[in-house]
């Protein structure tokens, strides 16, 4: 999603100041800009092919991920307290 998001926001801001026929430069612009995400994910495929590379990974886009049930609600990164009573 992230990834979708960079190239839609790139490509709406490459139209903005489009001024060719029929928005053709955006056209290409946004073709370059597929064109590139498919090669990373191709080497994406490919190294996950390599054997540890998965745990690689892991370890260093862990910090990405969403909260577990242990993180109180608003990511403070706190257990949630307990309910009074």
């Amino acid at each position: 999603r992230a990834t979708l998001s960079a190239v839609y926001g790139a490509t709406v801001l490459y139209w903005l100041g489009d001024e060719t026929p029929d928005m053709g430069a955006t056209r290409a612009f946004l073709e370059r800009r597929i064109d590139g995400v498919m090669q990373f994910e191709k080497l994406k495929g490919r190294l996950r092919a390599i054997p540890g590379v998965s745990t690689l990974t892991g370890l260093a886009a862990g910090w990405i991920r969403a909260p577990g049930p242990r993180t109180a609600p608003g990511g403070t990164g706190r257990p949630p307290r307990p309910a009074p009573g």
